[in-house]
């Protein structure tokens, strides 16, 4: 229950409005902030709550707060049901089609961060990187957050779970989301089980083999990188992706 003095008409206007009118006075940067900042609560205060600030957000005419309100997206996710390809909220993957590249290239950041915390415990931390800690000296700590699993290797999370973000590297889509998608390859393999739905496997595992053709030299050689990754993470089990490997390879 709320405590009385927290009640709407105990203050003698609506809190909703307050918030409207307040926004108004702080930069879109900083509303973006705020937001972020609501995913490192601990999961017991009001979850819900911080949910539906989110759904908003992600509504908002600016791009910037979207963007921010998909990174942190990922954090407030608690599923239990880590199988089902329906454990992230549609709200979220509508942002997939935002017209905006900020917000497509947030997108295509998170799914390292989203397969870490769908596999189950998980920690988050600063990151140590040089360049985000450079990156700190005019933002807030918590923009270079890393997600680390309790297990090194967990191979929980269906490919279906990330068949939508694979839009994310057609040849239309600007170069730096599909880097942004590439950068989260390792991560992603340390957590993607390629053991079921081979379906949904061949799909993914298709459209990264995809990048070896792309126009920009950058990203073919960005995705060259973590091709070593993906052969890592199967198993000896798992010939027809290793075919498929060789026999796109051959084309490119």
């Amino acid at each position: 229950d709320l405590d009385d003095s927290l009640i709407p008409s105990a203050f003698g206007f609506d809190p909703l409005v307050l918030s409207q009118k307040t926004a108004q006075s702080f930069s879109t940067l900083t509303q973006s902030r705020c937001v972020l900042l609501l995913c490192l609560f601990p999961r017991n205060i009001h979850l819900d709550w911080r949910k539906s600030v989110y759904h908003w957000a992600l509504q908002s005419p600016h791009e910037v707060i979207r963007a921010t309100c998909v990174k942190g997206f990922s954090l407030l996710l608690r599923t239990q049901s880590v199988q089902s390809c329906s454990a992230i909220p549609k709200a979220l993957l509508n942002q997939i089609k935002d017209d905006s590249e900020l917000v497509k290239e947030a997108c295509a950041a998170i799914v390292g961060k989203l397969s870490c915390c769908l596999s189950g415990t998980f920690s988050v931390q600063p990151s140590l990187v040089d360049s985000a800690i450079k990156h700190v000296t005019y933002d807030i700590l918590c923009s270079s957050l890393t997600v680390t699993s309790a297990y090194e290797k967990t191979c929980s999370v269906q490919a279906c779970v990330f068949k939508p973000f694979l839009t994310l590297l057609e040849n239309q889509v600007p170069s730096s989301v599909k880097l942004a998608f590439i950068e989260n390859i390792p991560h992603l393999c340390k957590h993607l089980d390629f053991n079921h739905d081979e379906s949904g496997v061949k799909l993914l595992v298709g459209s990264l083999l995809n990048l070896m053709e792309d126009p920009d030299k950058d990203v073919r050689v960005a995705f060259s990188d973590c091709i070593k990754n993906i052969l890592e993470s199967l198993d000896s089990e798992e010939g027809f992706i290793k075919e498929l490997f060789v026999s796109r390879m051959k084309e490119a």
